[in-house]
């Protein structure tokens, strides 16, 4: 039995409810007529390219606008002014010729590619849908981004762990297609297009002899370059697209990502419903209306309610006269805008029987707005966004003043920050592919194992708290250094430095202080000596261990020959200041 490798088309689905017909969803009896269509419209749409039009109307919002702003900003941070958001990290000690050569090219495909200005699109594109597609120029390696909404399939290969093949595009532009399609190859399987898409990739038929047997759709023998009769659709191969997503492989969507978005956007509906109660609320029912009581006497109810129609009338319309009578004199009625605005006059007789007019207050509730900012800072914090870093009004509950969490990190703010770090891991693992790719392409024979690409922190709070500590440290050990039974190698442990460390700064400061490092500390006219290990030098300095009067280091031999010549013998103890 031959084994035959299986292809599937990945389609994503964002929801979870099987596609069914509109009549299976539909219940029988009464309870259709009193349903809810609260869930339907807390689901949203099931398509996936639908949804992108979803997010677009999500981030008209100002609140999600304005995170999604906070958030692309803080994971495209630049260490200087029009500086880039990645820099290299190097793993192994190479050449100084090498940095250079990695550092140039590295500004050369920034500027070929723009990535300073698109920078912070493509980051805030990738968190607004989940996914950013680019196709990739293989001769000079440009990105051309893709719609999201143009990316109709995946054809993925399941044999190689779910591998994507071929990306069906949608719109391609006609000068890219020629690039991308010359020498398409599939697995052990080359296609190749001599400069031109062939007329059969729009309908049926094989693409070309040989070229992708035994490849199957959905359990089905397909060709896994038809497009479905679909003329605009053009299957690009997967080694010439470059798919940011936010997804890890380990949930029901992929190869498609899940915008950040999806998370709060049964919240984003209930806020934007309440709004609009709101806008009803005080459009329709916060304004003041008038009661008139018009008194009809004994009227039938027919002559009633005619008489109070014509009451109406006149209270409400205007007579002017019209210009269409001739000769005669004829009146047109118009509405008078300013009729609520004007005194009403109305007969009363002698026992106070007449018409009335009261006012009806309006609506009571018109400065509460409780309900709508909980919605407000659920959604907030769905997004995991900092009370700290959202501008308030004053009368949203506070003023946000400046800080960027140097004095007081909070555990939101800690949060936040992790957060935009794994943005940044699922977004470098694609930069610096590439740019090794390109710096291959370019011919530099550079191990792409000693360096890498990152993205720059977006603050570093770490730093933050390991000053706010060190300072904490100080203050608290530094009464100990007037102790005199406490060593200060101790008090330097207690602050966190290891031996090593200690060892380090002794060193540097004989190094920064050599006219001190023969001076002790107890007083300028001790020369140096062993007193740390509880051995006095004397103040002599012709008695000083050897040393003579210029300095000179003396002759233990010639010291002994003159003991000798001078007393005749030889005596054990006095061999002279050499011991």
């Amino acid at each position: 039995m031959s084994w035959k490798r299986h292809m599937t088309v990945g389609r994503s689905k964002l929801s979870t409810i099987p596609n069914q017909s509109s009549n299976s969803n539909k219940s029988t009896g009464t309870k259709t007529n009193f349903a809810s269509y609260l869930p339907v419209v807390y689901n949203g749409l099931a398509n996936r390219t639908e949804r992108y039009s979803q997010y677009e109307q999500m981030d008209q919002d100002p609140e999600i606008r304005t995170a999604l702003n906070i958030i692309a900003d803080f994971c495209t941070q630049s260490t200087e002014d029009f500086g880039l958001p990645y820099k290299i990290k190097y793993k192994d000690d190479i050449g100084d010729t090498e940095v250079t050569t990695i550092e140039d090219r590295l500004d050369a495909w920034t500027e070929q590619n723009d990535f300073k200005t698109r920078m912070y699109e493509i980051v805030r594109g990738l968190l607004k849908y989940g996914d950013q597609f680019f196709i990739r120029d293989p001769e000079t390696f440009d990105w051309y981004w893709v719609s999201p909404k143009n990316v109709e399939q995946v054809f993925v290969n399941e044999a190689t762990g779910k591998t994507p093949v071929i990306y069906y595009i949608r719109d391609v532009s006609l000068n890219l297609k020629d690039k991308v399609f010359s020498n398409l190859q599939v697995g052990f399987d080359k296609t190749a297009y001599p400069g031109a898409i062939p007329t059969t990739m729009g309908g049926g038929g094989s693409v070309a002899a040989g070229g992708a047997s035994g490849f199957t759709s959905q359990g089905n023998t397909a060709d896994p370059f038809s497009t479905n009769g679909q003329l605009d659709v053009i299957p690009v191969g997967a080694e010439h697209v470059i798919h940011l997503t936010l997804n890890t492989g380990q949930d029901g969507v992929w190869p498609f990502g899940t915008s950040i978005l999806e998370d709060v956007f049964k919240v984003y509906k209930q806020k934007e419903l309440l709004e609009d109660s709101i806008i009803i609320y005080r459009v329709q029912r916060a304004p003041e209306r008038r009661v008139f009581k018009i008194d009809v006497g004994d009227m039938q109810a027919h002559q009633a309610m005619a008489y109070v129609e014509r009451f109406k009338n006149e209270i409400h319309q205007r007579r002017i006269p019209s210009n269409k009578g001739g000769s005669t004199s004829l009146m047109d009625a118009a509405y008078n805008p300013l009729s609520i605005l004007e005194d009403y006059f109305f007969p009363q007789t002698s026992e106070g029987r007449g018409s009335d007019v009261q006012t009806l207050p309006g609506g009571d509730n018109l400065g509460q707005i409780d309900d709508l900012r909980y919605f407000n800072n659920k959604l907030i914090r769905g997004l995991q966004i900092p009370a700290s870093y959202l501008p308030q009004g004053p009368d949203d509950g506070g003023v946000s003043l400046f800080g960027d969490g140097a004095t007081q990190a909070m555990a939101s703010e800690l949060r936040f920050n992790n957060q935009c770090m794994r943005y940044q891991r699922l977004v470098a693992k694609h930069f610096d592919a590439e740019f090794k790719r390109f710096m291959v392409k370019n011919g530099y024979n550079i191990s792409t194992s000693s360096f890498e690409v990152i993205m720059n922190p977006p603050i570093n709070l770490a730093s933050y708290r390991k000053a706010e500590l060190d300072a904490k440290l100080i203050n608290t050990y530094l009464p100990l250094n007037d102790l005199p039974y406490m060593a200060k190698q101790t008090i330097l442990e207690k602050m966190g430095f290891s031996k090593a460390d200690i060892v380090k700064n002794e060193q540097m400061w004989l190094q920064e202080n050599p006219q001190d490092g023969s001076q002790p500390s107890g007083g300028e006219e001790d020369s140096a000596g062993l007193q740390s290990v509880g051995i006095d030098a004397p103040n002599d300095p012709g008695m000083d261990l050897g040393i003579d009067g210029e300095g000179n280091l003396e002759s233990a031999d010639a010291e002994y020959q003159e003991q000798q010549s001078g007393s005749g013998g030889f005596d054990p103890n006095n061999l002279g200041n050499s011991f």
